[in-house]
This record gives structure tokens, C-alpha cells and sequence, in this order.
């Protein structure tokens, strides 16, 4: 390469001379001097970064050799070319003149260059990085460790003198140790400038603790966790700066400088400085009403999940809280402290929500975010302080929880991921509610108002003319009776719709229908939760007659392990055996189905359910149920039984989002459930996930495991048999529906519910010719022998050709079966049992496509 070096001063260029034509370059041999990267750099320096520069050939990589860069990574000498410190500093000047700084230019081989060739100066590596706040070199040299990096690099040897090896090392050394400085002065001066460049490095040493406490205290900062309008970014590089790690031991002298500066100023480093936090609270301490505000100020940490986070990321179950307590805390803390305390969050921070409203400062913006369907304003809303008088209380009470209700019914118009996440909202905020109005629980404030409201439109009725419209009540819910001289009326007569009367009833009639599934639904949460019933709230139920139509039909357990159904005053529990137990000031519980087996009573229930013909509100007594395996138990804290499953991510989806679980992150979300009254949280592990569920296709099936609130993972064999139990039955039907096709068999479990209800039916029926082969209904016609899936319906002609049998889309179940659960509830039951019907008197099918299939299947 031929060098030619040209004497020039420092600011020699100019705008006419940067946009000189590159066909002026020297082409001839592709030998470049200096003036030809002049002209090409201080061109790129000035174009929009929308136009693209072609530079001659070969002019880029010959520039970068000269330059001793020639990876354009790390140098491997000094520039080989006099005359590179000018142009870098004049290219830099050029792009500051122009005005176009291009963010996405590599600047790490310029620092290098700049500082091999002597002219990085404070104000150039100013420019470098304000041009790109993520400079590889600040990460990379900032708390540069000689020791560390010859480890690193060199396997501990120090390198020859005079190889490469060595300049390398001498070049990070001196470097680290100027881009160091310049950063011990930038946190020095809190240059505005360099704002963003100082919250994006880790800092380390007790000194930048010391600084940020300093720039606080001066220039009287009022918040680390929100912006301030003169320097937006200031807050975050002081936070960042008082995170600096060190040890405490080694820091000699930190309490006595730290003791000398305010509260309000330890009160904003201590929740950043982890390293001195047990030192700033020693000296907080005894300082008048500093304790109380840490204490309020812990607690809000605990509500506040994901702390750093914006609101609408937030996690679903944050803001979950005792209004009592807190206003406890608060009232502890002096009030003017608690005023400071309070304007260190934005009007918009979750914290500043809670404390607004537990304030009552905030009723009118927390229903107009209601509105919106912001997450935390119902949560927030809840907590609003209530009426000392009773009847306004009451009234007050019951209409929050409709407003959360409101809430909860409008987020069906958004995504199933959203739906999901307000479900868990509308949850917490009737726990803030019940806990603010007195109640232990949401689910005892839910039967509280739904039974009022319940039993206030049971005698509901309305007289037209000769027409007399009422309500009745059975397990299934309420029906509009219709009576005209004394009968009932099987359709509704086109004048009676007109009315008035009839309207509100009909539109109460609906609501009702739609509280019956609330009722049902958390019917069998408390059955899943094994949630007591106490004494109070039975009675309670017991005035709504729908409820008392529920519960009359479930299989209750007292106390003293008595299983039974209550009586008609709801006082009593008739055993399987028709003894009687009164039950006195004692619990229920909803027996769950894992619960009976243990109790031994299970096949016994079920038999009665047959015999008597009861239909019950939920699958309880044959629902499937998932006991803890022995492998389980070996394994300690994580479930195989379901892994290596191909499942289709649609159809998972849909089903988790029925079911309660919530897969929302950014990177490789896992599905989890939580169970926050018992401090728990399900996950079934998805592995070949994207960043969100549905980005593939499919996945495949991985562990089950339990964390507690901490996000410790739990043996399995300390979960409740009923949670444990619940959360494998989610997961089985998530792989039995979602699986991709022939990839799953069906679940023992699954396979023996549908045997133990076949067995009942088949006795009932007093059916001929029906029998059980591993995982299938037999059943001998006159014809043919068939063959039933007891999992999937398919039917078989012997035990190789497939038989087609499809159910119209109107299909209901035939008045012949009956069903111990609503046939909605497992629609491919009531259709196994219909085709059994159907097969077993083969001889009597008049169905041609059936009829062909047989005929040609026996030919």
C-alpha cells in the first residue's frame, strides 16, 4: 500500500470539501492514501442515513489495515498511516455539524482508533456516546480488571513484549482506565448529556453510592422512580448509580459519610443500594417515623409485583392487599413524611393508585379507568374507603362488587390472553372488597351478595289478564312457568311478550340463568380449593333458592368425616345408608371425588346417584380424579406423566383460557394457574415455545411442577390432594384435545370415570350383551359385534373396520339415558352411551348409511 501523508490543521475540512465526488478517488491501482479516506468518511459523515454510499472497492477494508483494525473489531497495532487522529476527529466534528447522526454506525473500532491514535478526548468520547448509548466498549471496559482479562485471555501468562498480544493488553489497559475516568467524571458532574449513557452501565464502589447521595441532597431531587420534566433521565442514572455494588466490609468509613445526609435522601437510594441497604436501615432506624415508612413502603413492594415494570405489564394477581393493615401503617407514619413519601410516584404509578385510594382521594378517575378497562383500577376501586353507616355500607358494597362484575362481563369483547389476565383482576379486586368490608374471603363475600340477590327475586311474579308468570327453581337452574286456568303453558302466548310485566321478568329470568352459572362455577372451585362452607354462610345459601336446589344435590363431608346429602332444611346430612347426622356449629366441605376414594365411600355414592336419579349442579362424584403416583412421589417435585406430547397451540389456547390458566409473557411463556389463597401457582412446561404461545404451531408437552409465592418449587406430596388433582385433569384434557392426530392415548383416569358411569348405566338399563374390554364398550347386536372407544366415540365394526356413526349437529341427549351431570358437561358421553343405545338393538336401525356399512362390513 502506498501512504502519503499532507500536513493540515484541525479543522481543515469543510461542507463543499465532504461532498467532493468519490470518481475523484484514486482508482488507478487500489492504493489509497489518506486524502482518499478523507473524502469517503467525511462523505458518509454528512449523507442521510437513508442513502447508501459505495465507496470504491476495496477502499473500506485497506482503510480499516491502515488503521490497525483490520477485523474492525480489535486493534492489532498503532495506525500504519500518519494523519488518522485528524480524520477521526474531523469526521466526528462533521457529523456533529451535519446534524444527522446515524445511530446505527458500528462506533466501537472508532473509539479504539481515536484512542490508539491519541485523540480521544473528553468532549470526542462525549459525541461517541451520545451518538450510541449502547457502546459495546463502555460495557466491556468499565470495571476492567488486569488480573481477570490476562485469565481470561491468556490463561493467566502475561504476553511477550512486543507481539501483538501485547499491545492488545497495554491498549485495553490505558483505554479502560481513560473511559473509567471519563465516567468517574461524568457521575461526578451528572453531565445532563450523558444522562442515558450513566443508567445503562453497572456501576461499582461505595464512591458512586456517595455521588448519588450528594447530586440528591444538592440538587434536591424529588424521586428516583419517575421522571423529572427538566432531565427525564436523571432519576434512572442516580437509581442506577446508588445500585452500585460493593462490599460494605471493604467500604471504611460509609456509615459516618452516609449518616450525614437527610431522610428523604437515604429514603430514595435505600431501595436501589442492595449493598448498603442494611447499613442505610440501621441508620433510618431510630430517626422519627423513617421505620414506619419502611415498613409501608416493604409492604408495597410485596403488593407491586414486578416492580419495574409499566402498568399494563404488571403481573395479574399484583395489588392484592388489606386495606386495614395498610391504613394502619399509614396512619403510624408522620404526615408529613407520608405527603413526601407520596409524591415520589407519578399520579399514574400503581402505588400512587393504591395510596390515592386508600385515601379516597382518586373515586372518580378509578371509574373512569374502570371504564377503559385499565387492570389495576378495579383492584384500586375496591379499596376505596366505605360508609360507617350499616345500610349505606351494605348498599355501597354490593354495588363496587356489580361495578367489578361489569368489568369482568366487558372484557369479553378482547383477546383470549387479556380475558384471562381480567379474570385474575376482577379476582383480586372481590378480595380487596371482601377484605375492606370485613369478609375472610372473596368467596364468602360472592355468597353473601348472590344469595341476597338471589333470594330477593326467588317469589318474583307478575299477573296479565288471565295469565300468571312466576319463577320456579330446580339443580338446573330457573325457568319462566306460564299458567292460564290453572295450566301450564308450554309456549309463551305472542301477547303475554308485549307486556311490560313479562319483559322485566324475562329479563330477570336471564340474569338468574347467568348467576346459576356463577353459582355452579364457584360451587366447583370451592369443591377443587377444598374450601369449607361455615355455618353462617350455609344458611346464607340456603335462603337463595337456586343454591339451595345446588347444594341439595352434592355429596357433603362434616368434620368428623361423615359424608352425606343435606336434608331439606339444610340442618342435617343423610348418609349413603339413610342414617342421619345433625350437624351442629360445624364446616362442610364439597366432597371432592379424590376425597370420597380415600374415604372409601366413592363407588357407594355413585350407585345411589343411579338408583335415585340425581342430576347433580357439576361433575363431582364421576369426575375424573388424579391421585399422586409413586414415580410422583420419587420424584419429588415435578410430574412426567404427561411429557413428549406433540400439542397443537390453537385449540391449547382456547382450552387454558377455560380453564383459568394464563400462558401472557414475553420470552417462552410457561401456562400457569394460580391458587392465591393457598400461596400457590401451577405450571405445565411447553417446550419449542416462542415468545408467546401461538408464535408455533405446536409444542410439546413438558413437566407439571408447583411453586409458593416466593417462586420456590414445592414436593409434590405437599400439595393438597384436590389442587394436585385439579391441575392434572386441566392437563390431561390441554393433551387430549390439543394433541396433534394419534399422537396421545387416553388417560387411565379419563378411561375409568367413563367405565364406572357405563357400569351404572348398563345396570340401570338392565342392557343385554354390553360388556367392558380394556379402554371399550362392547356391545353384541343382532347383527354385528361393536367395539366403543370409551374415550373418543370412535366405533368399530369387531375390532379392525371403523364404523361411522355422526351425530347431528342438533343432537341431544335421548330421554332414555340418564346422566348424573348436565349432558352439556361431557357431550361425548351422553353420545357414547347414545350409540350404545343405537348398537345394541342393531336390528332396528333404519339409518342408510349405517345400514351400508354394516351390510357391506358383513358381506
Amino acid at each position: 500500500m502506498r501512504a502519503r501523508s499532507t500536513s493540515s490543521g484541525f479543522c481543515r475540512w469543510s461542507v463543499a470539501e465532504a461532498s467532493k465526488p468519490f470518481c475523484q478517488m484514486n482508482q488507478e491501482n487500489q492504493e489509497f492514501s489518506i486524502e482518499d479516506y478523507r473524502n469517503y468518511w467525511l462523505a458518509a459523515a454528512t449523507a442521510d442515513s437513508s442513502q447508501r454510499l459505495q465507496p470504491p472497492p476495496g477502499l473500506i477494508e485497506a482503510f480499516w489495515t491502515a488503521a490497525g483494525l483490520p477485523d474492525q473489531r480489535w486493534p492489532t497495532s498503532p495506525p500504519r498511516i500518519s494523519g488518522m487522529g485528524e480524520l477521526v476527529r474531523d469526521f466526528y466534528r462533521a457529523r456533529e455539524a451535519s446534524g444527522k447522526p446515524n445511530h446505527y454506525l458500528n462506533h466501537d473500532p472508532w473509539v479504539h482508533l481515536a484512542h490508539s491514535a491519541g485523540v480521544l478526548t473528553d468532549e470526542l468520547w462525549i459525541q461517541m456516546t451520545l451518538e450510541n448509548q449502547y457502546l459495546w466498549c463502555h460495557k466491556c471496559l468499565v470495571g476492567w480488571d488486569r488480573e481477570t482479562f490476562l485469565r481470561y485471555r491468556y490463561q493467566g501468562h502475561e504476553p511477550e513484549a512486543g507481539t501483538v498480544e501485547a499491545f492488545k493488553l497495554h491498549h485495553d489497559s490505558t483505554l479502560a482506565d481513560q473511559v473509567n475516568r471519563m465516567i468517574a467524571i461524568a457521575a461526578a458532574t451528572l453531565d445532563p448529556r450523558l444522562h442515558q449513557m450513566l443508567a445503562k452501565i453497572d456501576h461499582s464502589g461505595e464512591e458512586r453510592l456517595l455521588l448519588a447521595c450528594q447530586h440528591i441532597e444538592q440538587q434536591q431531587v424529588p424521586s428516583l422512580t419517575r421522571a423529572i420534566a427538566e432531565h427525564p433521565l436523571q432519576h434512572e442514572a442516580l437509581a442506577k448509580m446508588a445500585a452500585s455494588e460493593f462490599t460494605v466490609e471493604d467500604a471504611a468509613g460509609l456509615q459516618a459519610a452516609l449518616e450525614g445526609f437527610s431522610d428523604h435522601t437515604l429514603l430514595l437510594v435505600e431501595e436501589f443500594a442492595a449493598s448498603a441497604r442494611p447499613l442505610i436501615r440501621g441508620i433510618l432506624d431510630p430517626r422519627p417515623g423513617c421505620s414506619k415508612l419502611l415498613r409501608l413502603r416493604d409492604a408495597l413492594r410485596g403488593v407491586i409485583i414486578d416492580r419495574s415494570a409499566v402498568m399494563s405489564q404488571l403481573e395479574p394477581v399484583s395489588g392484592e392487599l388489606n386495606s386495614h393493615e395498610f391504613n394502619r401503617m399509614i396512619g403510624a407514619v408522620p404526615s408529613e413524611l407520608f405527603g413526601w413519601f407520596r409524591a415520589t410516584f407519578g399520579d399514574s404509578a400503581p402505588e400512587a393508585m393504591i395510596l390515592d385510594a386508600l385515601d379516597g382521594r382518586n373515586r372518580k378517575k378509578l371509574e373512569d379507568s374502570i371504564k377503559r378497562h385499565a387492570q389495576m383500577a378495579p383492584k384500586c376501586y375496591a379499596l376505596l374507603p366505605l360508609p360507617e353507616e350499616p345500610k349505606a355500607r351494605d348498599a355501597e358494597v354490593r354495588a363496587r362488587y356489580l361495578k367489578i362484575e361489569e368489568f369482568l362481563q366487558g372484557s369479553k369483547k378482547f383477546g383470549s390472553e387479556r380475558q384471562a389476565n381480567n379474570h385474575v383482576c376482577a379476582e383480586v379486586a372481590q378480595t380487596n372488597l371482601a377484605l375492606n368490608a370485613g369478609y375472610d374471603d372473596a368467596d364468602e363475600l360472592f355468597f353473601e351478595i348472590e344469595s341476597k340477590l338471589a333470594a330477593e327475586a326467588a317469589d318474583a311474579r307478575f299477573t296479565s289478564g288471565e295469565y300468571e308468570v312466576s319463577l320456579s327453581y330446580s339443580v338446573e337452574g330457573p325457568a319462566l312457568v306460564i299458567v292460564k286456568d290453572g295450566k301450564a303453558l308450554k309456549a309463551v302466548p305472542p301477547a303475554l311478550k308485549k307486556t311490560k310485566g313479562y319483559q322485566e321478568l324475562h329479563d330477570l329470568y336471564e340474569a338468574l340463568r347467568t348467576q346459576a352459572r356463577r353459582f355452579r362455577r364457584a360451587l366447583e372451585k370451592r369443591m377443587a380449593l377444598a374450601s369449607p362452607i361455615e355455618p353462617k354462610q350455609l344458611a346464607s345459601m340456603w335462603r337463595a333458592p337456586i343454591l339451595r336446589e345446588m347444594l341439595a344435590k352434592l355429596v357433603m363431608i362434616d368434620e368428623h368425616d361423615h359424608t352425606g346429602l343435606l336434608d331439606d332444611s339444610g340442618t342435617a346430612l343423610i348418609a349413603v345408608t339413610g342414617e342421619k347426622h345433625i350437624l351442629s356449629d360445624e364446616k362442610l366441605w364439597i366432597g371432592h371425588p379424590v376425597v370420597l376414594e380415600r374415604l372409601g365411600v366413592l363407588p357407594a355414592w355413585r350407585s345411589h346417584c343411579f338408583d335415585k336419579e340425581i342430576v347433580q349442579p357439576l361433575r363431582q362424584i364421576f369426575r375424573e380424579f388424579y391421585a399422586l403416583a409413586p414415580a410422583e412421589i420419587v420424584s419429588s417435585s415435578e410430574s412426567h406423566r404427561f411429557v413428549g406430547h406433540l400439542l397443537a397451540t390453537g385449540p391449547l389456547g382456547g382450552l387454558m383460557k377455560t380453564r383459568g390458566w394464563n400462558s401472557a409473557g414475553f420470552d417462552f411463556p410457561q401456562p400457569r394457574k394460580s391458587f392465591g389463597a393457598l400461596g400457590l401457582k401451577a405450571f405445565f412446561e411447553v417446550n419449542d415455545c416462542g415468545h408467546y404461545l401461538t408464535e408455533t404451531q405446536t409444542v410439546t408437552s413438558g413437566v407439571v411442577y408447583f411453586e409458593d409465592t416466593t417462586g420456590q418449587r414445592l414436593p409434590l406430596e405437599t400439595i393438597p390432594e384436590t389442587v394436585f388433582s385439579e391441575v392434572m385433569r386441566d392437563v390431561d384434557l390441554f393433551v387430549s384435545v390439543a394433541q396433534t392426530a394419534g399422537d396421545h392415548e387416553s388417560s387411565k383416569e379419563l378411561i375409568a370415570q367413563r367405565q364406572a358411569l357405563l357400569t351404572a348405566l348398563v345396570g340401570k338399563l338392565k342392557l343385554k350383551g354390553v360388556s367392558q374390554e380394556g379402554g371399550h364398550a362392547v356391545i353384541e347386536g343382532r347383527r354385528s359385534i361393536y367395539y366403543i372407544h370409551l374415550a373418543t366415540g370412535a366405533v368399530y365394526l369387531g375390532k379392525g373396520r371403523h364404523l361411522c356413526i355422526v351425530p347431528a349437529e342438533s343432537w341431544k341427549k335421548p330421554q332414555k339415558i340418564f346422566l348424573p351431570f348436565f349432558a352439556d358437561d361431557d357431550k361425548r358421553i351422553a353420545e357414547i352411551f347414545s350409540k350404545i343405545l343405537l348398537l345394541s338393538q342393531d336390528d332396528k336401525i333404519t339409518d342408510p348409511h349405517i345400514l351400508e356399512q354394516i351390510d357391506q362390513a358383513l358381506s
